[in-house]
């Protein structure tokens, strides 16, 4: 189904949440590894706090670098579902 939407110039992305940054981060990476295997375009991460501290900046960073480490051209999209 995914080369399907390719061919028609529709981007796939998948999904995984951060509960606000509380989520464990292996947690997170550990749904990276298993939906970056499907050859989506991207991943939608869900539940991202409003980023205040050093230490939430580090934890959606290295969301974002873990995505990227698939291929640059991946999408990282945060939504912070408020």
């Amino acid at each position: 189904m995914h080369q399907q939407f390719g061919d028609a110039g529709i981007k796939v992305l998948t999904y995984t949440w951060t509960n606000y940054g509380a989520r464990d981060l292996n947690s997170v990476k550990a749904d990276f590894n298993s939906q970056m295997a499907s050859e989506v375009d991207g991943v939608l991460v869900d539940e991202v706090i409003n980023i205040q501290t050093e230490s939430e900046c580090s934890y959606y960073a290295a969301n974002y670098k873990q995505v990227k480490s698939y291929g640059q051209d991946k999408l990282v999209v945060m939504n912070p579902g408020h």
